[in-house]
């Protein structure tokens, strides 16, 4: 029986989800016997390296800069698999997050709530932190927006507090309505605090949005915290096979294993659209309650009641589309949240948005998605 050291923490949605990746390709594939990372307060023992010196592991997945150097893993010269929280690791095999996807996810969101106004939070140490900041410039700015942007000095969130009245002074310099995307949640919550006090109300003057959807977190802040969603468990499955590969004595190329975005989860803190206009609105409303029925242009227009060439004019002025790509778009965002959280067939999902035929349907998600759904879910749903 293999006997792999899983040196991640279990704090955070990103570290579980790792870990039930791994659990259940040892499921399916080993079983492993595998050496936990002791519990975060005991992080600090000095017995770890004796421990994992008596169990002799045949390979390891580290989250660094928790567990400490990896040059001390290394020294076993065994298959190691990397996850590092600041910065790349050029030369190992690794998990890395995508930082272009969720940027371009979040304008696309705020942007059809109808935000024209953008902002960035992150850690200024952190690599992936500018990565998404950067990402996200890029992506506003291809709507002709600037973005702001908060990055704090500091390297641990809970030391955020320290720095509070200089996020608070920031916060309230920006101008209003204003769409906030941070780094994660973490950070999202330190935000979400500093409007508190600030009396800044959320989301009618700021809207947040974190990163990595950790479900106790969201659920804790106040208001409840909207994030993006990655399928975390994917990438430990992924990573379990690659390590599963390299203990068998396979040689790999450098493996840079991608974790990606599935989804956004709006909860209050975003839970508003800042579209001024009142037709927009009803119009976006019914599209949004109608998303799993086939409907056509002039249903939407005899449901706000104006024409259908005024309203047409308004979408294109105020949202630049369409009103028939704004009924793809929801419709197909809708199924990809399937595709994602369910193992329903594609030709079931294809049925209840009402093709008679998984080809249409597969046509009109490839327009919105820009792949098709049996490659979407590939691409994010957990591998058998």
């Amino acid at each position: 029986m293999k006997k792999v050291a899983l040196l991640i923490p279990q704090s955070r949605e990103y570290d579980r989800g790792l870990l039930n990746g791994i659990a259940r390709y040892s499921r399916i594939h080993g079983p492993w016997a595998t050496y936990m990372r002791l519990p975060d307060y005991q992080a600090g023992h000095p017995g770890i390296m004796n421990h994992l010196k008596q169990l002799n592991p045949d390979g390891f997945i580290v989250r660094v800069p928790f567990f400490g150097k990896i040059e001390q893993i290394l020294s076993f010269n065994k298959p190691v698999i990397v996850t590092d929280i600041k910065k790349p690791v050029p030369d190992l095999h690794s998990i890395e997050p995508d930082c272009k996807l969720p940027a371009q996810l979040a304008a696309d969101y705020f942007w059809a709530k109808g935000h024209t106004r953008f902002g960035f939070v992150g850690f200024a140490k952190s690599y992936w932190c500018k990565q998404r900041g950067y990402y996200l410039e890029q992506a506003v700015a291809a709507r002709n927006q600037s973005l702001s942007q908060y990055y704090s000095t500091l390297e641990q969130d809970y030391l955020l507090e320290t720095e509070q009245k200089k996020l608070i002074r920031w916060l309230a310099g920006l101008p209003k309505p204003i769409a906030i995307m941070t780094t994660n949640c973490d950070m999202a919550r330190h935000v979400l605090e500093a409007c508190r006090i600030a009396c800044i109300a959320v989301p009618e003057e700021v809207s947040v949005l974190g990163i990595d959807n950790d479900p106790l977190i969201c659920s804790l802040s106040i208001p409840t915290l909207s994030s993006i969603a990655y399928n975390f468990e994917k990438t430990g499955y992924e990573a379990a096979w690659i390590l599963d590969q390299l203990m068998a004595g396979t040689r790999l190329p450098i493996q840079k294993i991608m974790m990606q975005p599935t989804h956004i989860i709006t909860r209050e803190s975003t839970d508003r659209s800042f579209i001024d206009d009142g037709d927009i609105s009803k119009a976006l409303t019914f599209i949004r309650e109608h998303s799993k029925t086939i409907v056509q242009v002039d249903d939407v227009a005899d449901a706000v009641g104006v024409s259908r060439r005024l309203l047409e004019r308004k979408f294109h002025t105020l949202l630049d589309r369409s009103i028939y790509s704004e009924i793809i778009r929801v419709r197909m965002n809708r199924a990809a949240r399937m595709l994602s959280e369910t193992t329903l067939p594609i030709s079931k999902i294809a049925a209840e948005f009402g093709y008679s035929e998984e080809r249409y349907f597969t046509r009109c998600f490839k327009s919105v998605m820009r792949t098709s759904p049996s490659n979407y879910r590939k691409r994010f749903v957990n591998t058998a």
